[in-house]
């Protein structure tokens, strides 16, 4: 019994440190691309799913395949001047982390 308590603890762990690293991904990814053109945005994230564009301000939605049976994330990239301004997430888990960690299928490419 403690053997299996230790085993399902063990992979409990494991398993947060997957996503925290993972969440860590986006992070990085995140403060590189701030302030970074939209040509650097398509050269490691590739063509976003979908584009708006409101008031001169481009919105860039990448959707993020998912991961460990949760459904995907989207990473929305606002745009002024060609330039990305900020970022955000939306995703099924109401966990910032899981819901983060999710969208670093978008990011991985651009850190």
């Amino acid at each position: 019994m403690i053997k299996m308590t230790l085993s399902i603890t063990s992979m409990l762990i494991l398993a947060s440190c997957a996503q925290l690293f993972r969440a860590n991904i986006v992070h990085k990814a995140e403060g590189k691309l701030i302030g970074s053109s939209k040509l650097d945005l398509y050269e490691c994230a590739g063509t976003p799913s979908r584009r708006d564009v409101v008031k001169n301000v481009e919105f860039l939605t990448y959707v993020g395949k998912p991961h460990n049976g949760r459904e995907g994330c989207e990473a929305t990239f606002m745009i002024r001047n060609n330039i990305i301004r900020k970022v955000s997430y939306s995703g099924s888990n109401r966990n910032w982390a899981s819901k983060v960690e999710q969208c670093a299928s978008i990011l991985e490419g651009c850190i």
